[in-house]
């Protein structure tokens, strides 16, 4: 239905919004569609669609809208004769009565889209942008179904994520400071997320499309959101901006706040959502959360599995300010713990209690 599509995105200005925004981007971006809601989703968008085309219909404009009549003739009562002559010369007598002609066929118009935005007001734009938005445009892309994703541990900060038919690497390093030692994931990735390009966590050692600026983004076929946040506990003043991350693959959605220290604000709690997989540094020093920090973060958003990251195994390198990753363990005492080595694979569908995933 072109006009549909025309009209949605008439209706939200054409602008980069999120799906379901009638607020700000940042306001409602974690009001994301439950695809196991599908068929209410569904009916919620053609009732609403059957609302506003009633209300256009029922507007005083709607007449410009309407069918146009039949034009029927008045029947000649008259019995008026038409005379005419056959070939034999033999005089033939018309009908008493005209046929009735009908008036051509005129398809109904559909409603202008400045009367839909008319009635979108009356409605409610919220709801109704949330339903015309979803059918136009929020059906789930392929990598964003279930399935679950595998994720393997690179060191330091850096995680492959596969699934869904896509693969994402977060905070590809150059073996240097923390990262000493350590073998450089140098692997080919659809998309490539860093919190910073810094060395040690957005090192231009990996193919794939490279993504570090706060933003809105569809790439292989995941929609992924980035919100700048301080990278220290001084407002940036020392290390500048980070971004945090968030996407949905494989059916699960995932946050990653690798690369901070900063607390989290009320727009990145909004962001971040309850993640189902919360990607966190744990390690402390300048710029990344110490165990404290990080559990206390966890305990805000709740998240499903958590895997901590950016933390020190073994004998601490030169010019590296990290620890290990017990501190944080501690914080969260009473929480499950699984060591599961370099690789963890998980479902697309997670129980509901929070557990820690210790890769390295």
């Amino acid at each position: 239905m072109p006009w549909l599509h025309g009209f949605v995105w008439d209706y939200r200005l054409g602008s980069k919004l999120y799906p379901f925004n009638t607020e700000s981007p940042r306001a409602l971006i974690s009001k994301s569609i439950d695809r196991a809601d599908l068929d209410v989703q569904v009916s919620t968008l053609l009732a609403t669609v059957a609302m506003l085309l009633f209300c256009a219909s029922s507007s005083h404009q709607a007449k410009s809208l309407s069918t146009t009549p039949h034009q029927h003739p008045r029947t000649n009562h008259s019995r008026d004769r038409i005379a005419g002559l056959n070939s034999t010369g033999a005089t033939l007598l018309g009908s008493r009565h005209r046929r009735r002609q009908r008036a051509p066929h005129t398809p109904m118009a559909l409603p202008p889209l400045s009367l839909l935005r008319r009635c979108a007001g009356a409605l409610g734009g919220s709801s109704l942008a949330a339903a015309v938005a979803f059918g136009a445009s929020s059906l789930p892309a392929a990598a964003e179904q279930g399935g679950g994703v595998n994720v393997t541990s690179y060191g330091h900060s850096a995680l492959l994520i596969q699934g869904g038919g896509a693969t994402v690497l977060i905070n590809p390093f150059k073996a240097v400071a923390c990262a000493a030692g350590l073998a450089e994931p140098r692997v080919r990735a659809d998309v490539i997320l860093a919190s910073s390009r810094l060395l040690d966590e957005g090192a231009p050692v990996a193919s794939g499309k490279f993504l570090v600026s706060p933003g809105s983004y569809k790439v292989g076929g995941l929609r992924i959101e980035g919100v700048s946040s301080p990278h220290d506990r001084f407002d940036g003043r020392r290390f500048g901006a980070s971004t945090l991350w968030r996407w949905k693959q494989g059916g699960l959605e995932i946050a990653h706040i690798g690369g901070t220290a900063a607390p989290l604000r009320p727009e990145d709690k909004v962001l971040l959502g309850r993640p189902d997989l919360l990607i966190i540094g744990v390690g402390g020093g300048a710029k990344v959360y110490d165990g404290a920090e990080a559990a206390a973060v966890v305990k805000e958003l709740q998240p499903r599995r958590v895997i901590p990251v950016q933390y020190v195994s073994g004998k601490t390198p030169a010019d590296c300010d990290q620890g290990s990753v017990e501190p944080f363990l501690q914080a969260l005492a009473g929480t499950p713990v699984k060591r599961v080595g370099r690789s963890v694979s998980l479902p697309g569908k997670l129980s509901d209690a929070t557990q820690v995933l210790v890769l390295r």
